[in-house]
């Protein structure tokens, strides 16, 4: 973003920042050769097939709707300008003007959005709208040093007051260098817990196993988690509000392995009878948000939070008895009779095989589950094969096939 000029209006001078130079000139020569290569290639295929052939209605309202498309974005390109004027700014693009006045600006907000830096002007009145500034090529310092001269750095305000908090939190240690030490070694501890949630999970997503050493890391790190906010008497949070404030989250190691606890043991493991399993559930998912309740006192001073660990306990307590149930079975297998009615492979972030079986002696309707490559590509539709089933680590049955 540049510079264009300074005019004045009637308060002032008024600096004006849209696209630079280079950026309009660059696409709007890559737009040209799109459209009209576009456009060749249509008339060599019209005439190459003959003038009496009429052209395919849908490749030209393709055309036409490409066309117009690459028009609109130039159009929005030369539009886009920020205006800054002595009592007010504001942003014109293709479809609104926005504007705000000095004096009602809380301040703004500096982020990244596709490796580039994002300003975000906010507005004392929730109910205006917001200001974003993106960069739109060129340098766009001139304008991001008017900001930050004039307009109050929300970012820094937020660390500032997290500062402040901390070093006149007496729980948190005697004296502020024992404060800051804990918060500290609390940022060390969430860094090194989120970052290895974020590598089991990975793990679970796109090779889950062996499943007895990953189920087990995955029930572990949200139990862990909670057990460290506790531990840091409030040095660190579960859930922070505030991207840039001087608090570490520890949410990342809580959510992550849940979540993907939640997909894969509703795909790994098939459940025969779910009688057993209801009372261990809603047990479990008691004691789960007890424990929370008492570890993260920030829970019950922030009502969404509430709704969160509620979800997040009851899913925590579905995958761990179900997982549980079957990765750690020692029970003696029986084997049944089914056929197979149908196949098919369901290809997306990886490749999954399902297999749809008849009724069989333990299961009157029809079942698809999901099996492994190599169960996939032994078997044929209409093939009957041999269908396991064990008793459960916690008396939930379930079945999978041999």
């Amino acid at each position: 973003m540049a510079q264009d000029n300074t005019t004045n209006s009637l308060s002032g001078p008024v600096q004006i920042y849209g696209a630079s130079v280079f950026l309009k000139i660059s696409l709007t020569f890559i737009a040209f050769i799109f459209i009209l290569g576009f456009n060749a290639l249509l008339i060599v295929q019209y005439f190459s097939n003959g003038p009496v052939e009429k052209p395919d209605t849908v490749v030209l309202i393709t055309d036409a709707i490409l066309t117009l498309l690459c028009l609109c974005l130039l159009f929005a390109l030369f539009k886009y300008r920020i205006e800054i004027y002595p009592d007010k700014i504001k942003r014109v693009s293709i479809l609104r003007k926005t504007e705000l006045p000095i004096n009602q600006i809380q301040g703004f907000r500096a982020g990244t959005f596709h490796n580039s830096t994002v300003l975000i002007i906010y507005p004392k009145n929730p109910g205006d709208a917001e200001i974003k500034i993106r960069d739109l090529g060129g340098s766009k310092k001139d304008l991001e040093k008017w900001i930050r001269q004039n307009l109050t750095d929300l970012n820094a305000a937020d660390y500032q007051a997290d500062m402040d908090s901390i070093k006149q939190d007496k729980s948190l240690g005697d004296t502020q260098e024992q404060r800051m030490a804990l918060v500290q070694r609390a940022q060390i501890a969430s860094k090194v817990l989120n970052s290895f949630a974020i590598v089991l999970s990975l793990w679970g997503i796109y090779f889950p196993y062996p499943q007895r050493l990953l189920f087990p890391g995955l029930l572990i790190l949200p139990v862990i988690s909670l057990g460290l906010v506790y531990y840091f008497r409030g040095a660190l949070k579960f859930f922070v509000q505030r991207t840039k404030g001087a608090y570490s989250s520890i949410a990342i190691a809580f959510l992550f392995p849940v979540y993907v606890m939640t997909i894969r043991t509703s795909s790994e493991f098939n459940i025969l009878k779910w009688e057993g399993f209801w009372f261990q559930f809603f047990l479990l998912t008691l004691v789960f948000i007890v424990m929370a309740l008492y570890l993260v006192s920030e829970i019950k001073q922030k009502k969404y939070l509430i709704l969160l660990f509620v979800i997040g306990c009851a899913a925590y307590s579905y995958a761990a008895i179900i997982s549980l149930n079957c990765i750690l079975d020692t029970s003696v297998p029986r084997t049944y009779k089914a056929q197979i009615m149908n196949k098919r492979i369901s290809n997306g972030r990886n490749t999954k095989y399902y297999i749809t079986l008849s009724p069989w002696e333990l299961k009157n309707e029809v079942s698809g589950i999901k099996v492994e490559q190599d169960v996939y590509d032994r078997h044929n539709t209409k093939e009957n094969v041999d269908v396991i089933t064990r008793k459960g680590r916690f008396d939930i049955p379930w079945f999978y096939i041999q």
